[in-house]
């Protein structure tokens, strides 16, 4: 396997998707904890809410309704690592 030209290329864009995902995961999810337990708005809840909606949609649902957008939405962002990034912080 690694005679094969591309493994190097495949692990180094998994790498670079997994540690991007999770920096910015993380970091939004620092801020809607924040926000819920700190937040001195008065909506402060709404970001808790939207955060825990995730878990009754199925993934396929999101994946879809991802591809859906990016392909009709004029950003040049599907078929790269980016909606993958995206897809993987939604979930």
């Amino acid at each position: 396997m690694l005679a094969y030209p591309y493994v190097f290329s495949a692990v180094r864009n998994t790498l670079f998707i997994a540690s991007v995902a999770a920096l910015i995961s993380m970091l939004l999810v620092t801020l809607i904890s924040w926000l819920s337990v700190r937040g001195g708005i008065r909506a402060s809840w709404i970001p808790d809410r939207l955060a825990f909606m995730i878990i009754g949609v199925p993934g396929i649902v999101i994946g879809l309704s991802l591809i859906f957008i990016y392909t009709a939405v004029p950003i040049p962002i599907y078929g790269t690592t980016w909606i993958i990034i995206l897809a993987l912080v939604t979930m």
